[in-house]
């Protein structure tokens, strides 16, 4: 086996099994002929039969132990690692979507002391926002909703309506973050209304 820094190293190998040569190479090869190509997803296998040696194709996946350690240059195996994946970084995207079930028609959404814009019903507001914690509310002096938006990240927060049983006629209104493949798929088709630009 040849390793990552071109030495080569040993692999050894055990079999029990007596008797004759078999020609497993050249019956192999008269099979994956004859099959044209099927007896291929059994060639792994191959290598089992005992009398000759077989060629394993590029992808193979098998199992070996070496016959002993190997010193690696750490500069030469490093050389040969995949470039590290930068972190990009920049403003979070929260998008603000009110579904259409509500039965109010449109909301305002204030985030920490500035009015951003206005959510309707079957609507979404998207705003980009610098990492950070933000307060999201419905009024300027309403209950906060907090949202950590984290860098380059993307948060959905869902508005939800809903009416206590003990306060009929009485809806609680409130943001939900939603996971991020939920959001997406149910804010999609929703109409994107246009935010203001404002010091949060």
């Amino acid at each position: 086996m040849t390793l990552i820094d071109r030495q080569k190293q040993p692999l050894p190998a055990r079999t029990t099994a007596k008797g004759t040569p078999t020609n497993a190479a050249e019956t192999w090869r008269e099979a994956i002929q004859d099959t044209e190509g099927f007896a291929m997803l059994a060639l792994p296998f191959a290598p089992l039969q005992h009398g000759r040696q077989m060629i394993f194709p590029k992808g193979t996946v098998f199992t070996a132990t070496t016959a002993g350690d190997a010193l690696l240059d750490r500069s030469v195996v490093e050389s040969f690692q995949p470039p590290a994946v930068e972190k990009k970084h920049g403003n979070a995207s929260v998008t603000v979507y009110y579904p259409n079930f509500g039965s109010t028609s449109s909301f305002p959404i204030w985030c920490g002391l500035a009015k951003v814009g206005r959510v309707k019903k079957g609507g979404k507001l998207t705003l980009s926002l610098p990492a950070g914690k933000y307060s999201f509310r419905f009024w300027a002096k309403g209950v906060p909703f907090t949202l950590e938006a984290e860098d380059c990240g993307e948060h959905f927060l869902r508005v939800t309506e809903s009416i206590p049983e003990e306060f009929r006629g009485i809806r609680n209104i409130d943001f939900r973050l939603v996971e991020h493949d939920v959001g997406e798929v149910e804010s999609a088709d929703l109409i994107s209304s246009r935010g203001k630009d404002a010091p949060i």
